[in-house]
């Protein structure tokens, strides 16, 4: 579905201003939260399969399930972060992370350097260890949702999405949670491949360890292990038959290497600078300034010409 511009949600709450993207998760608008008078990010949930969308219960649920990741204040989650529905449609709304996407970065497959990933890949593991009590309920960890921020090298996660679990059926099913783990694991490992290669994991048809240590011979074969446990493939094997990981997200990250002991990061040029939101419509027109005159006239070549005769009087005189 496309909002128009212009639309408002929850009796005025909410105006839509632009169309921003469309990312794993669903389409993305830039909003006005009014009461607050913040620029807000806009989410519809479930416009790809909307048969496929869970009971009305499980997505309350889900929207509570949103509201305590809130009540967490962890600064890897964006603040504020809800959910509601109107007129039959399911949306989200989430602060605007600092930063970019990962996908949005760098140039399109450029590496990351080694340190620089790795670091990114921790903060990540470690902000699901803070879910854990709550659970990962549908989180996504693809490239275009994990910000990262590169004056304070701090990442958002954005990927909170609709379960395809139901909650009643996960809560009867305790066995579904180490399954829903290794699938956090395997995109942890499509998402240091990422990093490191510029490549995505899905395109590549290689043993992403094999295919890693043809690009990057430098790195300790430590990171092959990680990808190779975390994330095994066949060659020519699809997404539906590749066997998942039995690795836990704490197993998954003893494996990987100490930030010490990769390479020195090389001096990375700034990425591109995220257009600043649209104006409000209530702002008024722009001011044009006057460029500063100079402080003292320059002679032109033709006021130089007319002052040769008078000089020339003067000397005769």
């Amino acid at each position: 579905m496309t909002l128009a511009v212009g639309t408002a949600l929850q009796n005025g709450t909410y105006v839509v201003d632009a169309w921003v993207s469309e990312d794993a998760v669903g389409p993305v608008y830039l909003a006005m939260h009014v009461p607050k008078g913040q620029w807000i990010q806009l989410r519809v949930l479930g416009s790809r399969q909307p048969e496929a969308l869970p009971p009305a219960t499980e997505r309350q649920a889900f929207y509570h399930y949103l509201k305590q990741v809130n009540d967490l204040k962890h600064g890897t989650f964006p603040t504020p972060l809800g959910g509601f529905e109107e007129e039959g449609i399911c949306y989200q709304t989430l602060a605007n992370p600092p930063g970019l996407p990962l996908d949005r970065l760098s140039p399109l497959a450029q590496p990351r350097p080694a340190r620089l990933s790795l670091g990114i890949v921790k903060q990540i593991l470690d902000s699901l260890e803070a879910l854990r009590p709550l659970g990962w309920a549908g989180l996504r960890l693809t490239p275009d949702q994990v910000w990262f921020a590169p004056e304070t090298q701090t990442i958002t996660l954005t990927g909170f999405d609709l379960p395809l679990i139901p909650a009643a059926e996960a809560e009867a099913d305790r066995d579904r949670t180490p399954a829903v783990e290794a699938n956090l694991v395997r995109e942890l490992s499509h998402l240091l491949y990422f990093l490191l290669t510029g490549q995505r994991a899905e395109h590549t048809n290689a043993p992403l360890a094999v295919d890693l240590r043809r690009r990057r011979p430098e790195l300790p074969t430590n990171i092959d292990q990680a990808l190779e446990l975390g994330s095994p493939r066949r060659p020519g094997a699809s997404a539906d038959t590749e066997p998942q990981s039995a690795l836990t997200l704490a197993d998954w990250g003893r494996l990987l290497p100490a930030i010490a002991d990769l390479p020195a990061d090389l001096p990375q040029p700034s990425p591109t600078v995220r257009p600043a939101p649209p104006l409000a419509p209530s702002a008024g027109p722009k001011t044009l300034v006057a460029s500063p005159k100079p402080d003292r006239a320059v002679a032109t070549p033709a006021s130089r010409s007319r002052s040769l005769p008078v000089l020339a009087l003067a000397f005769t005189g």
